[in-house]
């Protein structure tokens, strides 16, 4: 499981296509109704669709994210 790094603010997500959706109290990219939400209580990644072309450009997404050093990778605990 990925989350953005505790050092890089989560307004940044904007500078990559992502907007702050305060009902739900997420980042959203929203990609042919895929979202890749980033949630802002706990940083972690949420892809909700198993649509390939949506995935690959998702991946690319994170991909750019983890390049620019804003993800690291964490151990999911079942939290």
């Amino acid at each position: 499981m990925f989350r953005i790094k505790k050092d890089k603010p989560l307004e940044d997500l904007k500078d990559f296509g992502f907007y702050y959706n305060d009902n739900i109290g997420q980042y959203v990219y929203n990609f042919i109704n895929s979202p890749l939400t980033v949630n802002v209580w706990n940083r972690k990644l949420n892809i909700s669709d198993n649509n390939c072309l949506a995935n690959n450009i998702l991946s690319a997404i994170i991909y750019k994210l983890t390049k620019l050093g804003y993800l690291e990778y964490i151990e999911d605990k079942g939290e």
